[in-house]
C-alpha cells in the first residue's frame, strides 16, 4: 500500500523536563525494590496479548540489586531472548555519541562553544543565523535549529531509510538550508543534528565513530555485544512491526551512525545504565557524569525539554532522571537513571512503537509507581454503527481513499491500490495486518472523519462525501 506521507525515518522521541541530577552514594540496600515476579507481573500486565506481539527484555537497577525480566505478547511467539541477545536501540545511541563529545570536552580537544565548522571536513559550510553559529553544544540539545531531516531527503529504501545518507548528502543538504531563528534560542529534535555531531566527533578523534565508542565506552564498561557497524551477532533479534511481521535491519553510514546506529543486549544496557549511575568506574566516568548535567535549559530555549548533553532531563515524584526513547524501523527502546536515588530503567522492544508513541508508558510507571499504565491493545470487533459512519471517500494527503465495510470489517483502498481489510483494536484505533499504520477514528461538527498515522506522522483526512 502506498505511504501517503514523506517518509521522515523519525527515531522515537519522548520529551521529559526536570533539573540536573546529583550524585548518591550506592545504596547497599533497599526494602522497596521490585521482586522478579513483581517486575514481571508489570511487564505482562502492560502487554499481555498485545496486538502488536512484541516480545520485551527488561531490566530495572536499584542500589546494587538488577532485576531483570523477558515476556512476549503471545507466549506461543516466545522467541527465546536473554540477557545476550542483540537489539537496535535508535536514538539512545544519541547518549553514547555525548558521552565522546564530553570526553573531548574534558580532555580540552575542543569547548562546547565551538563553532561546528571547526571540526568538519573541507567543502563543508553550515548555516548561519545573523552571523551566529551553530555550536557542538547545540547539536548535543537539539536547538540547533536545524530540521529533523532535510526537506528533500527521501530514501531509496524506505524499509532502511539511512542506509544511503551519505555524507555527501549531509553536505549537500547544509548549504539548502536556512535557519529560521538564532541557535540556541528554540529546541527541536534533529536527526540532521545528530548526524553532524557524529561527523564532528568522528573528526576531532580522528578515529572511525564506531572504534571512539569500542574504544572508549564499550571495552571499558564490558558492553561485549554492543557494536556501531553493520556485523550481525548470532545472537542478534529480528525487527517486527505490529502484528509480528518481520522487518530489514536499519543500517547507517558509520560516520553519521551517531544518530541510531548502536545495536547492544540488555547486558550491555545495564552496563551502560551502572556507568551512568557510577557504579562502574573506568576513564569514561567523568565524561558520563559530565552528560547528566543541565546545558540547556527550558528558559533558554523557549519551552521543555531541560537538557543534558544528549539526555533529556525531567523530574518524576521529586526524583530528578536523566532519559531518552529510541526506535528504528523494527524496534523500540527506553532508558531512565537516577543517579541520586542509583536507579535505571531499561527496556528493549523487537518492534517498533512510533506510531503508538514509544515504550513511555511502562517506562514512566517502572520509574514512578504512581505514573499511569497503559492496558494492552487487544483485537476485537467494531460496532456497525461506527463502520456506517466511517464509510465514504476521503482524501489523505493528497490520495483518494474510499473506505467501505463487510462483515463488521472496515475496508481501505487508496486510489490505484488493492482495497486491504483493517484490524481493530480495544483503544479505538483500525490497523493495516501487515503494515505499520494506524486510522484512528475522528468525530466532528460534520461527521466522521480519521487519522492516518503513518511512520510517526499523523495526517487528517478530508471527507468528500457527506457522512
Amino acid at each position: 500500500m502506498k505511504r501517503f506521507v514523506r517518509i521522515l525515518a523519525t527515531i522515537i522521541l519522548v520529551g521529559f523536563i526536570s533539573s540536573c541530577t546529583s550524585d548518591n552514594p550506592i545504596l547497599e540496600t533497599d526494602t522497596k525494590t521490585l521482586t522478579p515476579t513483581e517486575l514481571a507481573t508489570i511487564v505482562k500486565k502492560r502487554f499481555f496479548h498485545d496486538r502488536t506481539d512484541v516480545c520485551l527484555a527488561v531490566a530495572v537497577i536499584e542500589g546494587v540489586k538488577t532485576t531483570p525480566t523477558f515476556f512476549c505478547a503471545n507466549p506461543s511467539h516466545d522467541r527465546g531472548y536473554n540477557k545476550n541477545t542483540v537489539f537496535e536501540i535508535g536514538s539512545v545511541t544519541k547518549t553514547m555519541q555525548a558521552a565522546l563529545l564530553a570526553d573531548f570536552v574534558l580532555s580540552k580537544k575542543v569547548t562546547l562553544n565551538d563553532p561546528v565548522i571547526n571540526h568538519l571536513p573541507v567543502g563543508f559550510s553550515v548555516p548561519t543565523f545573523a552571523g551566529k553559529a551553530i555550536q557542538l553544544i547545540h547539536l548535543a540539545t537539539h536547538t540547533s535549529g536545524l530540521p529533523s531531516l532535510p526537506s528533500d531527503f527521501l530514501p531509496t529504501n524506505p524499509d532502511d531509510p539511512y542506509a544511503n545518507f551519505s555524507e555527501v548528502i549531509l553536505r549537500n543538504s547544509l548549504r539548502t538550508i536556512t535557519l529560521n531563528h538564532e541557535p540556541g534560542t528554540a529546541w527541536n529534535y534533529s536527526n540532521l543534528g545528530a548526524m553532524l555531531l557524529s561527523l564532528s566527533i568522528t573528526n576531532i578523534g580522528g578515529e572511525s565513530l564506531d572504534t571512539l565508542l569500542q574504544k572508549k565506552l564499550f571495552t571499558p564498561l564490558k558492553m561485549n555485544n554492543a557494536t556501531l557497524s553493520i556485523r550481525r551477532s548470532r545472537t542478534e533479534a529480528k525487527g517486527h512491526i505490529p502484528g509480528g511481521k518481520i522487518v530489514p535491519a536499519w543500517n547507517f553510514m558509520t560516520s553519521l551512525a551517531g544518530v541510531g546506529g548502536v545495536r547492544a543486549s540488555l547486558q550491555d544496557m545495564i552496563q551502560y545504565a551502572k556507568g551512568q549511575l557510577g557504579q562502574i568506574i573506568s576513564p569514561i566516568t567523568p565524561a558520563l557524569e559530565k552528560t547528566q548535567i543541565l546545558v540547556s535549559s527550558a528558559a533558554e530555549h523557549g519551552g521543555p525539554p531541560d537538557m543534558g548533553l544528549g539526555w533529556i532531563i525531567m523530574s518524576l515524584d521529586g526524583h530528578s532522571w536523566i532519559a531518552h526513547e529510541g526506535g528504528t524501523g523494527g524496534f523500540s527502546s527506553f532508558i531512565a537513571i537516577n543517579r541520586a536515588d542509583q536507579r535505571a530503567v531499561i527496556i528493549l522492544a523487537d518492534t517498533t512503537f512510533g506510531n503508538f508513541g514509544g515504550l513511555g508508558s511502562l517506562g514512566l510507571h517502572l520509574m514512578d509507581k504512581n505514573q499511569p499504565l497503559e492496558t494492552p491493545r487487544l483485537v476485537t470487533t467494531p460496532k456497525k454503527k461506527l463502520l456506517s459512519a466511517l464509510q465514504g471517500s476521503y482524501v489523505v494527503d493528497g490520495v483518494n481513499v474510499q473506505l467501505s465495510y463487510k462483515n463488521k470489517q472496515l475496508y481501505f483502498q487508496a486510489a490505484g491500490e488493492s482495497k486491504i481489510a483493517l484490524g481493530y483494536d480495544s483503544k479505538g484505533d483500525f490497523y493495516p495486518l501487515n503494515i505499520d499504520a494506524l486510522l484512528t477514528p475522528k468525530i466532528t461538527p460534520k461527521g466522521y472523519t480519521f487519522i492516518w498515522t503513518q511512520d510517526g506522522v499523523a495526517v487528517e483526512a478530508v471527507r468528500i462525501t457527506p457522512p
